[in-house]
C-alpha cells in the first residue's frame, strides 16, 4: 500500500452512502481498500453489484480528471480495450464531489472487474496486454484542453546516494533524460494511461480482464507510456525476451516510428529510475530499491 498523503478525505458511512446515492445506487457494504499518493479507493457493494469509488484529493486537478474520463469514455466506445466502465451520476456526469475535512474531493465510480493482479507475466498474458496497450494508443485521443506532460517540470527527481550501492543510477538516468528532453516534443503523443503494470492489470490466469487505474492519464509521448510497461516486465520477470515479445506484439497494431525506436531504451531507463524514485519516497532504503538498481544496471549494459 502506498503512503497516505495529507489532505485526503476520511471515508465514513455518510460519505459512502451519499456517494452511492449520487450514482443512483444503494450500498449494502463497503470497505476502504487502498490509499494512493493521489487518492483513496473504497470497495462498495451495492444493489447493482460491485463498484470501486476513487476519491481524489485536492492535488488532483479537474483537468487531469477530465483527461482520464475522456480517455476511458473513448476506449469504452471503441470496445477494443478491456477496462472497468465508469458509472454516470443521476445528473449524467462521470464524477461527483464530496466534502472532506480538507475541502472538496472528486469521486468516480467504476464497476468491479473480476480477477487479480498477476504476480508475474506469462508470455500469453504479455501478448494480450501489449495488444490492449497498442489499442489505447491508436485511439489517438488528443485531449480537449489537456496540458502536455513535461518530463522536467512534472517529475521531481531524487538521488539514490543513500542506498550504499556501487551503481550510479543518477548519472545513467540523467544522460537518458537529456536525450529524451531533446526529442520529447517531436514524438507522437496523445492521451495515454502512463502506468500499464501488474498493479494496474486484472487477470485470471492468462486472460486479461481489465486495464484499471487511469489516474495518471496525460498528454504524453506514447513511447514514454510503452517504456513504463517494458520496465515493469524487466523488474518483475527479469526477462528481456518478454520485453521483445511485448514490443513486437504492440507493433503489430501500432508500429513505432524510427524516432520512437531510437528513444525507447532511454525512455525505459528513465521509467526505471522514476520507479526507483517512487520506491525511495514510499519505502525508503528497501530490498525493492536494490532490485530496481540491479535491473537498471542490467538495462544499461
Amino acid at each position: 500500500m502506498k503512503i497516505s498523503p495529507e489532505r485526503q478525505i476520511e471515508l465514513t458511512d455518510d460519505i459512502i452512502h451519499s456517494t452511492a446515492e449520487d450514482f443512483s445506487l444503494d450500498v449494502t457494504s463497503w470497505e476502504s481498500v487502498d490509499e494512493g499518493i493521489g487518492n483513496i479507493v473504497a470497495k462498495i457493494n451495492t444493489n447493482n453489484g460491485l463498484y470501486y469509488g476513487k476519491f481524489y484529493n485536492l492535488d488532483h486537478s479537474l483537468e487531469r480528471l477530465d483527461s482520464e474520463v475522456e480517455l476511458i469514455t473513448a476506449l469504452q466506445d471503441a470496445g477494443n480495450v478491456p477496462l472497468a466502465s465508469l458509472r454516470k451520476t443521476v445528473n449524467d456526469r462521470p464524477y461527483t464531489t464530496k466534502e472532506g475535512q480538507y475541502g472538496s474531493h472528486f469521486v468516480t465510480l467504476t464497476e468491479g472487474v473480476p480477477g487479480s493482479h498477476p504476480q508475474k507475466y506469462s508470455r500469453e498474458l504479455v501478448g494480450k496486454i501489449a495488444l490492449a496497450h497498442a489499442n489505447i494508443h491508436v485511439s489517438n485521443i488528443v485531449g480537449s484542453g489537456s496540458k502536455p506532460l513535461d518530463i522536467l517540470e512534472d517529475y521531481h527527481y531524487v538521488g539514490a546516494e543513500d542506498l550504499g550501492v556501487y551503481f550510479d543510477a543518477d548519472s545513467l538516468a540523467r544522460e537518458s533524460l537529456q536525450r529524451i528532453r531533446d526529442q520529447w516534443s517531436s514524438l507522437p503523443s496523445g492521451l495515454t494511461h502512463l502506468d500499464i503494470s501488474t498493479s494496474n492489470v486484472l487477470a485470471e490466469g492468462d486472460s486479461l480482464n481489465g486495464i484499471i487505474d487511469f489516474e495518471d492519464t496525460s498528454m504524453a509521448p506514447y513511447v514514454f507510456c510503452l517504456a513504463g510497461a517494458l520496465w515493469d516486465i524487466l523488474e518483475i520477470n527479469k526477462d528481456m525476451s518478454l520485453v521483445d515479445s511485448y514490443t513486437q506484439t504492440y507493433e503489430s497494431i501500432r508500429p513505432l516510428s524510427d524516432l520512437e525506436r531510437r528513444t525507447l531504451k532511454d525512455m525505459t531507463v528513465v521509467r526505471g529510475w522514476l520507479a526507483l524514485h517512487g520506491t525511495l519516497l514510499t519505502r525508503g532504503n528497501s530490498e525493492k530499491s536494490r532490485k530496481q538498481l540491479v535491473a537498471l544496471a542490467n538495462l544499461a549494459t
